[in-house]
């Protein structure tokens, strides 16, 4: 009867260590079906994480790749296009020219004057030098004083006038290329050459009695430098802003006449 009991309980060992394996198997099983809570909470939160990341990742390179309007600036309209085409410059005496052609003219005229000068002073003192000699209330001393100040007077006069031609010269290339510093000697100039023209005209004046240097000769050559200072600083600040060169004078051209079209420099 002992090998027979002791055959039982091997079976019944047997049997038990089965039933652990199958209850270790179907937990295994079940397991692999319905996975632990904590790893599903781990997928549900990763999921909405991951898809945000994306979304971020593709706006950075959409911003990368597209600029992005500011929505403090406003938009582009076609009155702000109109008035960058519009003319920013001014136009000489208010309607006639663009600066750059009027410092050209200008220049051109004051050229041919102060040539046409050099020999209108000598005409006209020559004339004057005529009538000291037939004057008879001055003694030969005092004929001979005269003529040598006015011999003076068309010497200093000539220098004036020859040494304004080459900077006249320079402003008509500096308004040709648009360069501000050819046309700034020529502003520096002027006030002086008035200065001095006018100082000693009547300088002589005063010890020549048959000398006459009128006021309207003052106010006129007065009138005319003051416009050719106009014209050479507008166009010296124009060109100095930005406002008038090669690339803005389509813009900026303007003539009154039929002149030939000044759109690019020489």
């Amino acid at each position: 009867q002992q090998p027979t009991t002791l055959a039982r309980r091997d079976g019944k060992r047997n049997e038990s260590s089965h039933t652990h394996i199958k209850k270790d198997l179907s937990k295994q099983t079940s397991n692999h079906r319905n996975p632990p809570l904590q790893t599903t909470i781990t997928v549900l939160t990763m999921g909405p994480i991951a898809t945000a990341i994306k979304s971020a990742i593709a706006n950075k390179k959409s911003n990368d790749t597209k600029e992005i309007a500011d929505p403090s600036v406003p938009p582009a309209t076609d009155d702000d296009a109109k008035d960058t085409d519009a003319r920013q410059g001014r136009s000489c005496c208010g309607c006639l020219c663009d600066m750059r052609r009027a410092v050209m003219i200008m220049s051109i005229i004051a050229i041919i004057l102060n040539g046409a000068a050099i020999g209108l002073n000598y005409w006209s003192i020559d004339e004057t030098k005529d009538d000291v000699r037939e004057n008879h209330k001055l003694t030969d001393e005092q004929k001979d004083s005269n003529l040598d100040d006015l011999d003076s007077l068309f010497l200093a006069l000539a220098i004036l006038s020859s040494v304004a031609i080459p900077i006249l010269f320079m402003a008509v290339w500096g308004g040709l290329q648009f360069q501000k510093r050819w046309v700034l000697p020529i502003i520096l100039y002027m006030p002086v050459n008035l200065i001095i023209t006018i100082t000693l005209n009547y300088r002589v004046q005063g010890d020549v009695n048959d000398y006459d240097y009128r006021v309207g000769s003052v106010i006129g050559l007065t009138v005319g430098v003051f416009f050719a200072e106009y014209a050479y600083v507008s166009f010296y600040r124009e060109v100095a802003n930005g406002i008038l060169s090669e690339e803005t004078y389509a813009r900026e051209e303007q003539s009154c006449c039929c002149l030939l079209p000044l759109s690019s420099p020489m």
